[in-house]
């Protein structure tokens, strides 16, 4: 019973965890960390990549455990709106391939914070706060601008992404601005949080891009 109940926590760790496990070309590279991709569609391309270094730890369980939690989901949906690509224990290391429909079945999944939207709706439909602070990490092409590191929401056209866990993540356009504590990497992806974070960030993270 004991180590079920562990084996069940573990199930539900990775699931709150999931980010994408890059597995093709062109998309997040590193399959050694958590990360997350938002396709040009909106379709969410995400996996955990976690510890599961104890002799009780089961891996079919596991994958078990995560089917379950998405056969759950879909059936309240009344339809498919994830799935489980594929799961792998090896090194003792796991890692979980899912697939969501949007950021908000990840968000409502996952039980944590996830938005992708245009700049627009989410500043004016007072999604966040029109003072957020920003960097600048791109030049000043484009209507999106700020001024004293505060935000103008003018960028109409410029999408926004909102997400409190540390992952690294990858955006269907180039990030022109990003709130503090976000890197942005030269291949275009950044970097939410540190290596060493785990779980949620204390506030959210907000990626602005076109």
């Amino acid at each position: 019973m004991q180590k079920k109940s562990s084996v069940r926590k573990r199930a539900a760790a990775l699931i709150i965890l999931i980010s994408f496990l890059a597995s093709a070309c062109g998309h997040v590279s590193g399959g050694s960390v958590s990360s997350l991709e938002i396709e040009t569609d909106g379709t969410v391309r995400a996996s955990s990549v976690e510890s599961f270094d104890k002799d009780y730890y089961d891996a079919d369980e596991l994958e078990a455990e995560i089917r379950q939690a998405v056969e759950t989901y879909n059936e309240k949906a009344g339809e498919e709106r994830v799935y489980l690509d594929s799961s792998e224990v090896k090194n003792q290391t796991a890692k979980v391939v899912m697939f969501y429909k949007n950021a908000e079945d990840y968000a409502v999944f996952n039980s944590v914070t996830l938005w992708n939207g245009k700049l627009a709706d989410a500043v004016y439909g007072g999604t966040v706060d029109r003072s957020l602070q920003v960097k600048d990490v791109s030049d000043s092409e484009g209507d999106l601008t700020t001024v004293g590191n505060v935000l103008d929401g003018k960028g109409k056209n410029d999408s926004l992404l909102i997400l409190e866990e540390p992952l690294l993540v990858k955006v269907p356009g180039r990030i022109v601005c990003c709130s503090t504590g976000v890197t942005v990497n030269q291949d275009g992806t950044a970097r939410v949080g540190s290596a060493d974070d785990s779980g949620t960030l204390n506030t959210a993270a907000y990626i602005i891009y076109r």
